[in-house]
């Protein structure tokens, strides 16, 4: 079945594309502030309303592009627009006063120290400060035991064919108990890149465990940005504990900025924004939580599941590509965390250079015009910083050319820019990372797409 599905996946993705060249330049015009400086909103409220004059918003000229300020302050007039083959049902926008560009360098806070994670997560099994349970990775040093260290692809006259590289390109330290005996989920990893992954009840054993929240149907969503679930709403978790919605999204926040946050070389705060119900079965649940990063001006960051093939003809070409940083934390007991997960982590670098942004109309009528004009797309929209590679190059010249994520996050150059990040209604990319994602640059007006995994720009698609 899953199969039939990707074949199905890449015969839309081929004809996603529409003949329709994104603008190569946009021209500035001015506005008029509204009184209404509302950031979220929904399609709905205005289909409720009686009429558009009703509504708050006094625009007396819309811009294409602007400040954060001008483009908040039009938000409900341009959400208000139609196109004739998307519809755009709420947008977010932060309350912060600009989105430059920066230069960033990914990579771990030299000072984090994860033994206070670990106590917490083991100290009632296990003795953290014994040695036999942790496990080391060094760079550049060999994967691959008994055999000699590849820093690129080889040759190999014996096989008769090429044999990959075995380099290690990060430091790895993990605290792993059982590893060797069985369940290698009940551990937590730190790479060099500021990536922390772990379980603290472990359960990976099974392929039908509760541990993998993808095996199982969502009950019940909210988007915290929107709505907030009652203070007495309650479900009951897989260990028979009832555990109330609100306690477990302060438990959770609680959590990154104490335990995780630290990892972080520059201040980011860490929010859940969309929370996730799973229905386990037999009257049990889960929560699973999709993270919000922001930073100390209050941008947002665009974070999801970052599984997606690299290794496709923009990227190994040496294209500019978004890098996303899946920020997730998933809870089937109370008051555990059943698996969290952070990529990776950077610090700003450089002095930031600052541009006036596409508003909310101006990139849905250029995402409008490039898509197939009978695609039919429901999107949410947010105006996010991405993190972005400015180019793959580790690989030129190698006899194979591949893609190495950690080789690539420590040789590569990156930046984060301004994004219109659309994502279909109501969607989870955590629980189906062939969903599409599509990106306008606020800048520039490029677009790209991210769907079934893989990366395209615009006018690739025949490529497929």
């Amino acid at each position: 079945m899953k199969i039939l599905r990707i074949i199905a996946m890449l015969l839309i993705a081929v004809s996603l594309f529409g003949c329709v060249d994104t603008p190569d330049s946009l021209k500035e015009s001015r506005t008029e502030p509204s009184d209404n400086n509302t950031a979220v909103l929904s399609l709905e409220d205005y289909e409720d309303s009686a009429s558009a004059e009703n509504t708050s918003a006094k625009v007396n000229e819309t811009v294409e592009r602007g400040s954060l300020e001008a483009i908040r302050n039009q938000l409900e007039s341009d959400l208000k627009k139609t196109y004739k083959n998307i519809k755009i049902t709420k947008a977010h926008v932060s309350d912060a006063d600009a989105m430059p560009i920066w230069n960033i360098k990914i990579g771990m806070n030299p000072d984090y120290d994860y033994t206070p994670l670990l106590e917490l997560f083991y100290s009632d099994r296990y003795d953290v400060a014994d040695e036999k349970y942790y496990r080391h990775t060094k760079a550049g040093t060999s994967m691959t035991e008994g055999e000699p260290l590849r820093n690129e692809p080889e040759y190999s006259n014996e096989l008769g064919q090429v044999i990959l590289r075995n380099r290690a390109d990060i430091d790895i330290d993990g605290f792993a108990p059982i590893y060797d005996d069985g369940d290698k989920t009940l551990s937590v990893f730190t790479y060099s890149t500021g990536g922390v992954w772990g379980s603290q009840t472990g359960g990976g054993l099974e392929s039908d465990a509760v541990y993998y929240y993808n095996n199982f149907e969502i009950y019940k969503e909210y988007d915290l940005r929107d709505e907030n679930p009652s203070t007495d709403e309650e479900y009951t978790m897989a260990d028979g504990e009832k555990w109330s919605v609100s306690d477990a999204i302060n438990f959770v926040e609680n959590f990154w900025e104490e335990y995780i946050a630290p990892s972080d070389t520059d201040d980011f705060t860490y929010k859940v924004k969309k929370l996730y119900i799973m229905d386990l079965g037999d009257g049990k649940y889960g929560y699973l939580f999709d993270m919000q990063m922001s930073d100390k001006d209050g941008n947002f960051y665009d974070s999801d599941n970052s599984e997606f093939y690299f290794s496709n003809a923009a990227i190994l070409a040496g294209e500019p590509f978004p890098f996303p940083d899946e920020l997730s934390t998933y809870c089937a007991q109370k008051e555990k965390i059943t698996r969290f997960t952070k990529d990776f982590g950077f610090e700003l670098c450089d002095e930031p250079v600052g541009e006036s942004l596409l508003s909310l109309g101006e990139a849905s009528q250029i995402l409008s015009e490039t898509l197939a004009p009978n695609i039919g797309l429901e999107l949410e929209a947010e105006l996010c910083y991405s993190i972005f590679c400015k180019g793959y190059h580790c690989a030129d010249g190698w006899i194979k050319k591949d893609f190495y994520a950690f080789l690539c996050q420590t040789e590569s150059d990156f930046e984060i820019r301004p994004i219109w990040c659309f994502k279909p209604a109501g969607e989870s990319y955590l629980l189906d990372p062939f969903m599409g994602r599509y990106y306008v640059d606020a800048v520039t007006g490029e677009v790209s797409i991210l769907i079934n995994m893989t990366y395209m720009k615009d006018g690739e698609a025949s490529g497929w």
